[in-house]
């Protein structure tokens, strides 16, 4: 199962929140009543979430073909039990840095080369070195760059 959620920063990079007669940009080519502008927002951000009940060493797909383009800023992940290892990647390529050690204790790993995507490439992961792991949760921290 997988979700996802957009969130709006503002020019200085805090949360906006959505007030009465705001204006914001609109993720697609939709103009909604000539109201939004493409530099209403600067930046978008996206949480993918993943669920696996019973894991197993291999690839898993989060987009087959990205709706835009972006960076993998950080990955997180949990079991409830056993462990394994969840490498992100953009088409056949890892992301740059360390790769998630997924087990009980929460683990976020931050990542700042090899992290970009362009609309059209496959975001996935590869689960590695499964040891009974189960219920793996994930999440995908992302930064939309057009």
């Amino acid at each position: 199962m997988t979700a996802r959620a957009i969130v709006a920063l503002d020019e200085a990079g805090t949360l906006d929140v959505p007030q009465a007669g705001d204006t914001y940009y609109c993720p697609t080519d939709l103009d909604i009543d000539g109201t939004l502008t493409v530099n209403d927002i600067n930046v978008l951000k996206d949480i993918f979430t993943t669920d696996i009940e019973t894991v197993a060493d291999q690839d898993y797909v989060l987009w087959y073909d990205a709706p835009y383009a972006g960076k993998v800023t950080m990955v997180r992940t949990e079991s409830v039990s056993g462990t394994c290892t969840l490498t992100g990647k953009v088409n056949t390529t890892a992301l740059g840095g360390t790769a998630n050690s997924v087990s009980s204790s929460a683990q976020e790993q931050s990542h700042t080369t090899s992290n970009t995507f362009s609309k059209g490439d496959k975001v996935l992961y590869t689960i590695s070195s499964n040891s009974s792991c189960l219920n793996l949760a994930a999440a995908f921290y992302l930064t939309r760059t057009a």
